[in-house]
């Protein structure tokens, strides 16, 4: 089963490195050209679906990349981002000098971590995995594209390539789509 893991389009708070977390965010003007430019990229992958986060930073994302490339979109509740609650619009220098306590504990175990008043990061993984495979089971091996926004992007990344969530937070974001090859459905990512 062919995967494209596709990052949500960029908003002025990703242009300025802030922690997006759940934050109700418009696609900015870059972030709307980057999602032509991938839409382009991705036409030959027979997407015939684009499964996203509900939010509509995903959705926006998403309905242009679909409109591109003759797919169909579908919202997935399971595919929601990690709520970061408190941390949500920080920069990570912020973040790093408010919080620099759960700063080194998210590089150094980040399911571990619960920002205050948001969610349970090791929750949130148990989650999306779960998503991951239901949303793979019902597929039917068709390619499909997933729109995420970053952390979700992270955990849906480990989990479908067999990667560790031991390092979440120090990966490489995706600076555009990534196309996997999935043999069954995704299992989850190893937690060490």
């Amino acid at each position: 089963m062919k995967i494209a893991l596709i990052p949500c389009g960029a908003t002025e708070w990703s242009e300025q490195r802030r922690l997006l977390g759940r934050a109700a965010l418009p696609l900015s003007e870059r972030g709307a050209q980057c999602a032509a430019a991938w839409a382009a990229k991705l036409a030959g992958a027979g997407l015939a679906r684009i499964v996203h986060a509900p939010d509509e930073l995903c959705r926006a994302t998403a309905k242009l990349i679909a409109k591109r490339v003759g797919a169909t979109t579908r919202a997935d509740e399971s595919l929601r981002e990690v709520d970061l609650g408190l941390w949500s619009g920080l920069t990570e220098d912020e973040f790093s000098a408010r919080y620099a306590t759960s700063y080194r504990q998210l590089l150094d175990a980040p399911l571990s971590v619960s920002p205050p008043e948001g969610e349970n990061i090791s929750d949130a993984a148990e989650r999306i995995a779960a998503g991951l495979r239901k949303r793979m089971r019902r597929n039917g091996g068709r390619p499909i594209g997933l729109v995420l926004r970053p952390i979700a992007l992270s955990i849906a990344r480990a989990t479908l390539a067999g990667g560790s969530l031991s390092d979440l937070w120090n990966g490489a974001p995706l600076a555009e789509p990534l196309l996997l090859a999935c043999e069954g459905a995704a299992a989850p990512a190893s937690r060490g």
